[in-house]
């Protein structure tokens, strides 16, 4: 590329310009170095692999101007990889958890059981290892004197963590002896 402009600046010479003038002149009928420089990297297809060295670093710069960002972030991608591999979650035996819906010919689509039934359900003679009920839904929560907000909540029953052998995040494991 330097060797380029030697060229054009040289034939200005002999056609009469002054030194500077012909250097000035020989680069305005060139164009941009700097555009002419990429598009021969990308011509050659290097210029992927000098994105791809750079990009890490410009992630790593980005995500330390905004630690908020960056630990929302990791921890959305972290929830992501949760529900995308379920044999993964920290469970003794993933792979032996099952969810169990009822439907009907009248209703093909699945509907939940009732807490009397879950209760029927885990009082019974099974094979199964334990048997947990979840219900989620939203509910409004009203701070003193403050407006009513809606959050998300998720209910269990007292022995969820007891049977998936978890220790709950925060807080103590409820037991079912405290369950309603």
């Amino acid at each position: 590329m330097e060797l380029h402009p030697d060229m054009p600046t040289r034939e200005k010479l002999e056609a009469g310009y002054p030194p500077a003038g012909a250097r000035h002149a020989a680069m305005r009928e060139i164009g941009n170095l700097g555009l002419l420089d990429e598009q021969s990297r990308d011509a050659r297809g290097v210029r992927y692999l000098h994105d791809l060295a750079d990009d890490p670093g410009f992630a790593v710069r980005l995500l330390r101007k905004s630690p908020v960002f960056t630990v929302v972030s990791l921890l959305s991608l972290g929830r992501l990889v949760e529900r995308s591999y379920p044999d993964m979650l920290p469970v003794r035996d993933p792979e032996q958890i099952v969810r169990i819906v009822r439907s009907s010919p009248s209703s093909p689509e699945s509907s939940s059981f009732t807490y009397p039934q879950y209760r029927e359900l885990a009082a019974a003679d099974t094979p199964l290892g334990g048997l947990v009920c979840t219900s989620g839904g939203r509910v409004s929560l009203v701070a003193d004197g403050g407006a009513a907000e809606s959050i998300s909540v998720q209910l269990a029953s007292g022995n969820y963590y007891q049977s998936l052998e978890v220790q709950p995040i925060m807080g103590r494991r409820s037991t079912t002896d405290r369950a309603p």
